[in-house]
């Protein structure tokens, strides 16, 4: 016998099931587009944000658009205004250059569709980045490009990627407020303090952000083989876009979002890197700190993936590793604030180096590879015979000798 459902049953059922169909979210922004101008104030700039229009989910909702703005690094954001209709466009007048300030960009619909989505710009008057917040009329491609006459590979306008980066961010007086030859970064007040990731090759003058040192040691970056201490026993050519983007990744610094390297005999493989961390300019004299959020050792491990080493490592021979089988190691992601000694007593540390956290509670608490090196160079004093590769380094290290063991075991 056929059994023939009423329409009043089969509307029931429908019912159910787009009540079980979880409900649409509204988009974020595509993007956000910026111009920076020459302020009205000295030293300050005004900062002009647009967007393209987004479509609500559902048809008669209403969209609104909410410009908020963080100078603490992402941590807390102040409301600046609600934007409604067209023009989609806010001017932040006078901030003051040569600090880090995030806008964002948070679309609320009307009606029933759920929530918000938000879009962030990251930006560092008074220069506008020539790698993210492009406006539709942007010239900033022909900075490293040219479409028709190009040098290299990538329509590249210098021989090398090397020398593209070098054009705004080796030594003073290029166009970046980051250089990164000498580790220098310009502060709000006009001056200059090291950088976060330290100098790849400072030549240390009296006076100067680091004391008059020069570099010891520092990442290799001029396209030629190299070998990653605590990886895959194969040279690899290293230079900037080894770990940056020079297109607005989301990630910290630019930083890739999936590295490559060596893992055997003539082949390769990719980490997936979700780097999140936010510079503060807490001060005007004294340049940038950073909130590590999360992610930074995925992006070292890649290519140095035996130091990337678990809890109870200082304990413990290694195995199954590629150069250090057999040795012990220093755990990474531990809490120094959570510290146990080998007898089982706690013994709990404390460190000026900087750690990472988590988002979004920042507490930054948890021993990473930027805790004890720098990421660029280092100017700090004291050879050390590694074990690993033989040969005499500072290591990238951030304090003389041995003093980033000092800093937090305090013997």
């Amino acid at each position: 016998m056929v059994r023939r459902l009423s329409i009043t049953v089969l509307l029931a059922l429908a019912g159910v099931l787009f009540a079980a169909l979880p409900a649409l979210a509204v988009s974020p922004v595509s993007s956000i587009h910026v111009v920076i101008a020459p302020g009205s104030g000295a030293n300050t700039s005004d900062i002009t944000l647009s967007w393209d229009a987004v479509t609500p989910v559902t048809s008669g909702d209403t969209i609104a658009y909410i410009v908020s703005k963080s100078v603490d690094g992402g941590n807390t954001y102040s409301q600046l205004a609600t934007v409604s209709s067209a023009p989609l466009t806010y001017t932040d007048s006078g901030v003051a250059n040569y600090t880090d300030v995030n806008y964002k960009v948070s679309v609320q619909e009307s009606g029933t569709s759920p929530g918000s989505a938000d879009q962030v710009a990251t930006l560092f008057p008074p220069d506008t980045s020539p790698h993210a917040n492009y406006t539709d009329n942007t010239n900033a491609c022909s900075l490293c490009h040219k479409t028709h006459t190009g040098v290299s590979a990538y329509l590249l306008n210098q021989a090398t990627i090397l020398a593209v980066c070098q054009t705004c961010h080796w030594g003073s007086g290029t166009n970046s407020k980051y250089n990164v030859k000498d580790g220098e970064v310009t502060t709000a007040n006009g001056g200059l303090a090291p950088d976060l990731a330290g100098p790849f090759g400072h030549t240390g003058t009296p006076g100067d952000p680091w004391g008059g040192s020069g570099t010891t040691s520092a990442h290799s970056i001029d396209q030629s083989p190299v070998i990653a201490p605590g990886g895959y026993n194969a040279a690899q050519n290293l230079t900037c876009t080894s770990c940056h983007d020079p297109h607005y990744t989301g990630n910290y610094r630019l930083i890739r979002r999936t590295i490559s390297y060596p893992n055997g005999p003539n082949t390769t493989t990719t980490a997936t890197v979700s780097f999140a961390a936010y510079p503060v300019d807490s001060d005007p004299t004294t340049g940038e700190t950073a909130n590590y959020i999360s992610g930074s050792v995925t992006l070292c491990a890649a290519c140095h993936s035996d130091f990337n080493a678990p809890g109870a490592s200082g304990h413990t021979p290694a195995s199954g590793t590629f150069v250090t089988d057999g040795m012990y190691r220093h755990s990474i992601g531990v809490v120094p604030g959570s510290y146990t000694s080998p007898s089982g007593a706690s013994s709990p540390l404390t460190t000026t180096l900087p750690l990472e956290g988590t988002n979004p509670v920042y507490s930054q608490n948890k021993i990473m590879c930027l805790t004890c090196h720098y990421a660029h160079g280092t100017v700090r004093a004291g050879t050390a015979v590694s074990s690993v590769t033989g040969a005499p380094s500072t290591m990238l290290r951030r304090r003389d000798n041995m003093g980033v063991c000092q800093d937090c075991h305090k013997k």
